[in-house]
């Protein structure tokens, strides 16, 4: 199976789109900010947690910052909040590096079951400025993946240090 964040990422370093008509958020623990698409939705959960997810709850994004010492580390510790957001699992591969804007990345592709739909999934795993990790895990219904493509490539491609304050 092809790797969605990692073609993405690939595909977003050659291009570059600027997120027009939407909004800029910062994942406050991790001090990494992104764009949004304006329909879709931004909640704040538990802690440092954000949940995105696109008005037909097609796709969704989950963003948390994770101390850990590496991304080994980080990963294994991520695989707890996939596992209970996802059932019958399978990870296609090891993580891959990639570099977003500078940032050392990971990134691992899978399928599995969400609401007894079938979803393709993403973990990506971002160093941060923070020293900490920026978990971002996706699910996408495979069935809607091309609807999503661009929405997501401009997600990824946003992904920076958040400008200091002064």
């Amino acid at each position: 199976m092809k790797s969605i964040l990692a073609a993405l990422v690939v595909i977003s370093a050659l291009f570059s789109i600027p997120p027009a008509f939407a909004d800029t958020k910062t994942h406050k623990a991790s001090q990494i900010s992104f764009w949004v698409p304006d329909a879709w939705s931004v909640e704040s959960l538990d802690g440092d947690q954000l949940a995105l997810k696109d008005p037909k709850d097609q796709v969704g994004l989950l963003l948390f910052a994770i101390d850990a010492k590496d991304a080994k580390n980080a990963l294994a510790a991520l695989d707890q909040t996939i596992n209970k957001l996802v059932t019958d699992v399978k990870m296609s591969g090891s993580p891959k590096k990639v570099s977003i804007n500078g940032m050392e990345a990971s990134v691992v592709d899978g399928t599995g079951k969400a609401d007894g739909k079938a979803v393709e999934l993403s973990v990506l795993l971002v160093k941060t400025p923070t020293k900490k990790f920026l978990a971002i895990f996706g699910a996408l219904e495979a069935s809607k993946k091309k609807a999503h493509e661009a929405d997501l490539r401009k997600i990824l491609a946003s992904l920076k240090p958040a400008a200091k304050s002064k």
